[in-house]
């Protein structure tokens, strides 16, 4: 008879924390900030408050990590969705589309974080600490995703323009049709890819 291997405390721990954060994405989008409690987000978890306590002391430490752990989680998917094809199979549009599409998924949570953090400025430090050790590792995944940049003289700045627009989408689409957003979604596409190839 096969027996489950156990779980060693590193292991639960790891579990705990990221039920932890990905509870705290879904309340986001579904109470959003001023919303949620920590209570929410140790029931939707499904663990005790000595665990919340444990990893993190504070709303604000839970949230300042759980959107880390979102754009984390969110380049590396894509990562893995774009790599897994061959570049040459995939056009500019097609990759870019990927992103918008992950990006649309999660928007709710970026913009409920955003809007707190612009006030917050003990929650905006909190989250720039966490994600300092990441940057370099997330800006490697992003360009690894469009090798028409790799050459550019400052690469890191290709993510931010690609996360800028596709946020910008995202917002538009609350107060404009899909149609024209759609529309402004081409054509942004196009001129990156003829700046891609002649910039």
């Amino acid at each position: 008879m096969d027996f489950p291997e156990r779980q060693t405390n590193e292991e639960r721990s790891t579990r705990t924390r990221e039920a932890l954060l990905d509870a705290t994405l879904e309340c986001l989008i579904e109470k959003g900030y001023a919303g949620m409690t920590t209570n929410d987000v140790v029931k939707r978890a499904g663990v005790s408050r000595g665990a919340l306590a444990h990893h993190f002391p504070s709303k604000t430490e839970l949230v300042a990590a759980a959107s880390v752990h979102l754009i984390r989680r969110r380049q590396e998917m894509l990562a893995r969705q774009i790599l897994d094809h061959d570049q040459g199979d995939l056009g500019f549009r097609e990759r870019l589309d990927m992103i918008r599409q992950e990006y649309t998924r999660w928007f709710p949570a970026t913009i409920e974080f955003m809007v707190a953090a612009r006030t917050d400025e003990h929650l905006s430090r909190l989250f720039s600490e966490e994600m300092e050790p990441h940057a370099e590792e997330l800006t490697d995944l992003s360009l690894s995703e469009f090798a028409e940049f790799s050459n550019h003289s400052s690469p890191h700045l290709i993510q931010y323009v690609l996360g800028c627009f596709v946020r910008g989408l995202c917002l538009e689409r609350i107060v404009n049709s899909d149609e024209l957003v759609d529309e402004i979604f081409e054509e942004f596409s196009r001129m990156l890819e003829v700046y891609a190839r002649h910039g």
